[in-house]
């Protein structure tokens, strides 16, 4: 991966000097000191303050996000995966430090208690919500969970199969589980997952050490569970443990039988008495796979034409990506799996990574993450930090609703109505499948977080038991009762960023009630979600953003 000259106006350096580069924390250092040492009797001071502060977050953020970004483009490199690690083992745990006293620093401050209440609300809530979570006993436990999290990609990226003597990446193989031979899928599927279970003790070894950490973080900050002090961390304060159970008793009440009745209906289309596993992805109707692009290159093409026509200012964003070389977008041996948007909070351009392979699945995703990056094109200006640091519900709402809103210009992608008309039908249908598999994630999460010391066996018997509960029995796991226990672990989420999901069902919620907006109104119900992604966070919660949109 290389990435060409800047094109974008970088922002202009006030209280950072112009040629630094994050290497090492003695090169932070006299600046956080400047910060510490500065007087915030008045607003005025704090509002300077906070931009200095703020400027010099974004530099260090972007340095840590290109690190990430270079490391998970190259999983098999040493020097990217060592020059990560040095970020978070030496410079984060002492950020940490200075973080915390900077925050105490501005809540005592004259300057901070006379701020305007309704202008800075997140900025304060968001303070308080640091200052009480700080226990500096975590900051090495925190620093473990970094580096050991990160096991699981190393893992993943190396995970392939053999296929008539080619050898491809698991997203390579699953696109081949859309194909009509039916003995052919199951042939690929018992490959995928045999090459996973190789994997199963492993992993179930680092999800159980992550556990076990994750629950000190919380005892040393006073909190029963882990789950509980996540979503203070997570800054749930739309929503509680209470809303996300009643969630998966609505998923379990309205969705799941829907999907069990589809998927009768999916049995008989295919001619078969049972669903297997490896009949989930074909078309039902017998039809071969929709192939909307052959190389990345045109990916991206046929997405910037999906945008130029949507709005040419989108379309320019997303090609300025494309310039700057901030696209990796390829499947390939050595990359870390799915997919992400990173903001780059200095540059003001962000980067998309994902792992495509010519589906239809790959036009969503690319959707979705192109959702992000506009999103985070529209904050870009915004200058205090915290205004930036969306909810995770809000984040995927900016994406989910670009997954519906694109639909309209499928004829970019696809010739043929009948192909549009189908790719259309999935994506509009997705909600089935996809909200029962998020309520399992989320269910799993809540149960092994709070029962940190379960068996492995405990643990497996229990996310069969809540994968049943959400998806029912209309696919026989006849023989394959092993994969469906530790059918989790293909979801990166629980080992790298903990309850990071239930965003995305709440998220497909409001989606569609954006999406509805814009088709009764495509010129009023587009400028309302671009007007309302431009908010950020200023005004504090996700009802506040779905009346904006």
């Amino acid at each position: 991966m290389s990435v060409a000259q800047e094109i974008f106006p970088r922002k202009v350096r006030s209280f950072v000097p112009q040629a630094l580069v994050v290497s090492e924390w003695s090169e932070i250092e006299p600046l956080v000191q400047r910060l510490l040492d500065a007087p915030l009797d008045t607003v005025e001071e704090v509002e300077a303050w906070l931009l200095n502060s703020c400027e010099l977050e974004a530099i260090v953020n972007e340095e840590g996000a290109w690190r990430y970004i270079r490391m998970t483009c190259d999983t098999n490199s040493k020097e990217l995966r060592q020059k990560y690690d040095q970020f978070i083992s030496d410079i984060v745990p002492k950020l940490s430090v200075k973080a915390n006293e900077i925050h105490r620093k501005l809540y005592d401050a004259p300057g901070f208690a006379a701020l305007d209440k309704d202008k800075y609300k997140v900025l304060i809530r968001s303070i308080i919500n640091r200052i009480e979570l700080f226990r500096e006993a975590n900051i090495p436990l925190v620093t473990e969970m970094r580096k050991r999290s990160r096991e699981f990609d190393s893992l993943a990226s190396g995970i392939s199969i053999e296929n008539e003597g080619v050898q491809m990446t698991l997203q390579k193989a699953a696109s081949l589980l859309e194909l009509k031979d039916r003995d052919l899928r199951e042939r690929i599927w018992r490959k995928i997952t045999g090459a996973r279970l190789v994997f199963r003790d492993q992993l179930n070894a680092l999800y159980s050490d992550l556990l076990q950490v994750r629950s000190q973080v919380a005892t040393n900050a006073g909190f029963r569970s882990y789950t509980d002090y996540k979503f203070m961390e997570l800054g749930r304060f739309d929503y509680t443990r209470e809303d996300t159970l009643a969630f998966h008793n609505a998923v379990e009440r309205i969705v799941t039988p829907e999907l069990v009745r589809r998927s009768k209906e999916r049995a008989s289309k295919l001619g078969v008495d049972v669903l297997r596993p490896w009949d989930l992805a074909v078309d039902e109707t017998g039809l071969p796979p929709l192939t909307p692009f052959k190389s990345t290159d045109e990916l991206t093409e046929r997405v910037i034409r999906m945008f130029d026509r949507l709005d040419p200012r989108i379309g320019a964003n997303i090609s300025t990506m494309r310039r700057m070389g901030h696209l990796d977008l390829d499947s390939r041996m050595g990359k870390a799996p799915g997919g992400y948007n990173y903001s780059l909070p200095e540059t003001g351009v962000p980067f998309i990574f994902m792992n495509a392979v010519g589906t239809q699945g790959d036009i969503v995703v690319m959707l979705h993450e192109c959702g992000h990056a506009i999103h985070s094109f529209a904050i870009r200006n915004i200058g205090v930090s915290e205004f930036k640091q969306l909810p995770a519900e809000i984040a995927e709402l900016a994406s989910m609703s670009m997954e519906l809103i694109g639909l309209d210009f499928l004829d970019e992608v696809y010739d043929n109505p009948d192909d549009i008309r189908r790719a259309k039908r999935e994506q509009i249908l997705r909600p089935i499948t996809l909200l029962p598999w998020i309520a399992s994630i989320d269910s799993f999460q809540l149960w092994t977080h709070d029962n940190p010391g379960h068996t492995v066996q405990e643990r497996e018997a229990e996310w069969e038991k809540i994968f049943r509960r959400f998806h029912g029995d209309y696919v026989s796991w006849e023989g394959h009762e092993e994969v469906l226990r530790s059918f989790w672990q293909k979801q990166g989420h629980v080992f790298e960023v903990p309850f990071y999901y239930i965003e995305y069902g709440i998220a497909q919620l409001a989606a569609i009630a954006v999406w509805r907006n814009y088709r009764l109104n495509p010129e009023k119900g587009l400028q309302s979600y671009l007007d309302a992604l431009a908010l950020g966070i200023r005004r504090a919660s996700l009802k506040c953003m779905q009346q904006q949109a």
